[in-house]
């Protein structure tokens, strides 16, 4: 009793617990049996009459002489049945149905491409659907007709079905039928959607044999395949024909010529230029819709070749079709004419009588027009009529105001209308705006030359600690002539407060040398004494300029205070020197050169290669003896490893002494030496040079063989030794004979 007891409390508290799951599955059952508890279909339970027929027929394969009794009432729900049972996926029904309906006498109404596609769905191999379709055609005669087999072929050409639709065309000559145009279209199509282009290729062929017409799609497969295979000839021939269809037979505005697919003609266009062939083809586009697209394309390949005239074309075409002519097209006529200023003048007095907004593309094209010309008057109109305030737009005004001397509009610009474009944008318009360096070096050296110190200061104050951008600053005035500049850029920075070192004090220095102010060099190294801030690099500096004014007894004056100060010359001091006496020449000077080069060992500075490469400069054929082996000894005596310029530098000292017995020892020991790598194809050249005249032919080929081998392009120099050498050896062999 207990345990019943147990049982059914432990039921009862089952039940109440999974209430609500039990509710739910019974409320299940019940909508099922609602819903679907009469769930066949009308024709599946009207089907007794007629079910042991099908069976029956399903069992075979071929159509059978005598037609079954089938009264129309029961065709008319086989057919219906055929089609339901397509339409939901039943392949297994539609094949019942179609081995019944082949019994039937009267030609079957169901389409036969969909019995085809229920045989594959249901694994039916190829050779079982060729001979139900032969049978097929056989039975019904009537049926045999290229429409119907096209309509089949072109149901499987969706499928991309090319083993069974070959096969089919396999078998068009037993029953009396012959591939149309149509035929063709449809296998060019499929072929082109899987990409096997060499059956288009083919069936083209094939079908110029035959003499078979293309129709408009087959001929578009075709330029499209050509277009693949970079073939712009055999686009362009099939195009003409294909136009002559658009333009009905030549007859120009036809209507048919909007049907042209545009997506043909951009690709034509493309592989035209891409081919540099758009001269020859653009006549052909007369009469064809383009769009500004295509007008674009064709713009950028005349701006590519820099040809007016044929940009001239391209715009007649243009405006004989109204294509409005947008900024972006305008832009590029503007570099299409930059060789014609009337035509671009033309263009630019067009574009201004709209009363429309410019883009920043057309206006940056007008100002890199100007840019070439100079034209100032077509800018100030242009800046006249322009509103917009984009950096980039600004940024070009200033920089072509700047370069072409107009400081105070350059200033104005930035002044003016920079202020407001910072209003509207946010503080962080000036400081992106000086990310262009060019633009900013442009607007300083504006504001130095104009007069505007506060908008220099302005310009330096924005980043006052900022050293290297104040170097930069003095080097980009002192490349342009503009000292004064460089030194106000200076006195911004010191005036800042920032500790200045020797780099900025010796950046000014440069500048006065390279500005060719010796005077203010000199000034300028006295108040860099006095700072404390000179140091070597500084009186090499000096050095270097009093050099080149040939006052070579001041620079050796500042070498002996440079000692004075404690500070030692270098390489650099005894190279500069030692280059200024061999660019001077003459025989007392030879002596001085020795003298120097004796003094710079006892000062413990080492010779380099720099120092032997200017003193094989020295060396001709009327060169003492001793200058030769002091030299050639100094080369071996030096610690750096011979680099490439010290090679060259040898191997053309050793051809101008005419000793061939050096030369030759020399370039055997050259040639023992494997650590020298020779890039460049002047150091060839002289390689060749020196073993034509040493009579070593070998190692002319040699050299000649290792240039090739590592891809090094010759020169004219180089060539032009190899052949001397070439000739020499062909001289001596017919001596020699």
């Amino acid at each position: 009793m207990v345990m019943d007891v147990d049982i059914v409390s432990n039921l009862a508290s089952f039940i109440v617990a999974t209430r609500v799951e039990l509710l739910l599955f019974f409320a299940a059952v019940i909508a099922y049996f609602a819903l679907f508890g009469n769930a066949l279909p009308k024709e599946q339970r009207r089907e007794p009459k007629i079910k042991v027929k099908m069976e029956l027929a399903e069992r075979e394969t071929s159509i059978p002489s005598k037609p079954a009794s089938i009264d129309s009432e029961d065709c008319d729900h086989l057919e219906k049945s055929f089609q339901v049972a397509f339409e939901n996926g039943d392949h297994r029904s539609v094949l019942r149905c179609w081995n019944t309906m082949k019994k039937i006498e009267k030609v079957p109404s169901v389409p036969l491409t969909q019995v085809i596609e229920s045989m594959q769905r249901f694994k039916k191999d190829s050779p079982f659907i060729i001979r139900e379709l032969k049978a097929f055609f056989k039975k019904y005669p009537s049926e045999c007709d290229m429409s119907l087999v096209n309509d089949l072929l072109e149901s499987l050409s969706k499928r991309l079905d090319s083993e069974l639709m070959e096969k089919i065309v396999e078998i068009l000559p037993s029953i009396n039928l012959k591939s149309d145009q149509r035929t063709y279209e449809i296998f060019l199509n499929m072929y082109f959607t899987t990409r096997n282009f060499q059956e288009v290729k083919g069936l083209v062929a094939e079908m110029t044999a035959n003499q078979m017409p293309f129709t408009t799609r087959s001929t578009i497969v075709v330029i499209k395949t050509a277009l693949k295979l970079n073939n712009f000839e055999e686009a362009l021939r099939y195009f003409h024909e294909l136009k002559a269809v658009w333009t009905g037979h030549g007859v120009a505005g036809s209507p048919t010529a909007s049907m042209a697919p545009r997506h043909i003609v951009s690709q034509l266009v493309e592989l035209a230029c891409k081919e540099h062939q758009l001269s020859e083809f653009l006549p052909e586009l007369s009469g064809v819709p383009v769009t500004e697209d295509i007008i674009n394309v064709m713009l950028t390949e005349c701006v590519r070749q820099k040809d007016a005239a044929l940009a001239m074309q391209v715009e007649r075409l243009a405006k004989s079709q109204g294509i409005p002519l947008s900024d972006t097209t305008c832009s590029l006529l503007v570099k299409g004419f930059s060789g014609d200023p009337a035509k671009v003048q033309q263009l630019f007095d067009d574009v201004l009588s709209r009363k429309v907004e410019h883009s920043a593309e057309f206006i940056l094209a007008i100002i890199a027009f100007c840019n070439q010309t100079g034209n100032v008057v077509m800018v100030d109109k242009l800046y006249k009529n322009t509103k917009s305030k984009q950096l980039p737009v600004l940024s070009a005004f200033i920089r072509f105001y700047a370069d072409n001397e107009q400081y105070e509009k350059a200033c104005d610009v930035f002044e003016h209308d920079l202020k407001n474009a910072q209003v509207a944008n946010g503080p962080d318009v000036h400081r992106s705006l000086f990310l262009d360096a060019r633009m900013e070096r442009s607007l300083m050296n504006a504001a130095l030359r104009c007069g505007r110190d506060h908008l220099a200061k302005n310009l330096l104050d924005s980043s006052p600690s900022d050293i290297a951008k104040h170097i930069t600053m003095i080097r980009n005035c002192a490349a342009e002539g503009n000292l004064q500049g460089a030194m106000s850029v200076f006195e911004s920075l010191q005036k800042s407060g920032v500790d200045l070192n020797s780099v900025i004090y010796n950046t000014v220095l440069d500048a006065c040398v390279e500005c060719r102010d010796l005077r203010a060099a000199e000034k300028w190294m006295e108040q860099t004494k006095e700072a404390g801030m000179a140091d070597v690099v500084s009186f090499n500096t000096l050095i270097k300029a009093h050099l080149k004014n040939d006052n070579f007894e001041k620079a050796r004056t500042l070498m002996e205070e440079m000692k004075n100060k404690n500070l030692q010359p270098n390489r650099v001091t005894f190279n500069e020197l030692i280059n200024a006496m061999v660019m001077k020449g003459g025989v007392s000077r030879r002596s001085q050169i020795w003298d120097l080069v004796t003094e710079m060992r006892d000062a413990g500075v080492k010779p380099n290669q720099v120092t032997c490469s200017i003193l094989m400069k020295n060396l001709n054929g009327h060169s003492d003896e001793t200058d030769i082996m002091k030299t050639m000894e100094l080369i071996n005596m030096t610690d750096e490893p011979m680099d490439e310029v010290l090679l060259s530098s040898v191997v053309e000292a050793c051809v101008r002494i005419g000793k061939p017995d050096l030369l030759a020892s020399k370039l055997q020991q050259l040639q023992g030496n494997g650590n020298i790598a020779v890039t460049g194809s002047h150091t060839f050249g002289s390689l060749i040079k020196a073993y034509g005249r040493a009579r070593d032919i070998d190692g002319v080929w040699r050299c000649w063989k290792e240039m090739r081998s590592r891809h090094i392009k010759p020169t004219c120099i180089t060539l032009g030794c190899m052949w001397r050498q070439w000739s020499a050896m062909v001289t001596q062999k017919a001596h020699m004979n």
